[in-house]
């Protein structure tokens, strides 16, 4: 004979799908963080990387009074020069990272060479560098007749015209709406470079650029553009943006120059 109140052990199915969503949450929120944890720890990994590229390329201008040429494709990380002294085979390629002296360098993906420095999504580095002569007497009447070109991957090219006839013509822009292959449309220009370091970012892994800010920065042109990062799907006209760009401050560049009596 039974006495008192029956009483039943166990979850109703209301109880278990209120447990279940429960920890559903918990358990997507937690992922959420972690994605956004490692997402902010490549970017500033990466970052760390380029500044690193930054400064090795200052230390060898100051060691060779002039910048170094960018690596190629075949050159397995270093400096690729041009037939003429002064010169380089290309303009843009990738940070020389062999001739720097900086790693740990790896395999560009789909190649068998060695030699360059990647971001943390494995894409190698990118180096642009200006190719532009001194301004002439015309503009600056302390400055040579004639323009000398190449003053910046010249040996002693920089120290040879002097500062104020120095010209590095990189445009850093915040957009690259408006911009012709030269110049950023007017009220654009951040920055004027002899030097630009930079990283495609994560999307550029997977995808060739994908918004117009990004095409700017592959494109091999005296055009670049920096800005915050912009998500797939944005509405902003200038397109998903996850580069990561860094230049050269010519005043910072001069200054180490100075110091180290190289021009």
């Amino acid at each position: 004979m039974r006495t008192g109140i029956d009483r039943h052990c166990g979850f109703t199915l209301t109880e278990l799908a209120i447990v279940v969503a429960i920890v559903a949450l918990l358990v997507g929120g937690t992922l959420l963080t972690l994605s956004a944890q490692n997402s902010a720890r490549e970017i500033n990994d990466t970052r760390r990387t380029l500044e690193m590229a930054r400064d090795a390329i200052m230390g060898f201008a100051v060691a060779n009074g002039r910048l170094p040429c960018p690596a190629v494709p075949s050159s397995s990380g270093t400096e690729k020069l041009g037939g003429i002294p002064g010169t380089c085979a290309s303009y843009e390629g990738f940070v020389p990272a062999v001739t720097l002296g900086i790693g740990p360098t790896g395999k560009r993906p789909g190649t068998p060479e060695p030699g360059y420095l990647l971001d943390a999504w494995l894409m190698p580095i990118r180096y642009h560098v200006t190719n532009a002569g001194s301004l002439t007497s015309a503009t600056n009447p302390i400055c040579p007749a004639t323009a000398t070109t190449n003053v910046f991957t010249t040996a002693g090219g920089m120290k040879s015209v002097g500062l104020g006839c120095l010209a590095p013509d990189l445009n850093i822009c915040n957009s690259s709406i408006g911009a012709s292959p030269t110049l950023c449309a007017a009220g654009q220009l951040q920055s004027i470079s002899p030097a630009v370091v930079y990283s495609t970012g994560k999307n550029f892994a997977t995808a060739l650029a994908v918004g117009a800010d990004e095409q700017a920065n592959v494109d091999n042109n005296a055009v670049f553009v920096a800005h915050e990062p912009l998500p797939a799907g944005t509405s902003d006209p200038r397109g998903e943006f996850d580069d990561i760009v860094i230049w050269i401050s010519p005043y910072v560049l001069y200054n180490r120059l100075i110091s180290a009596g190289a021009i």
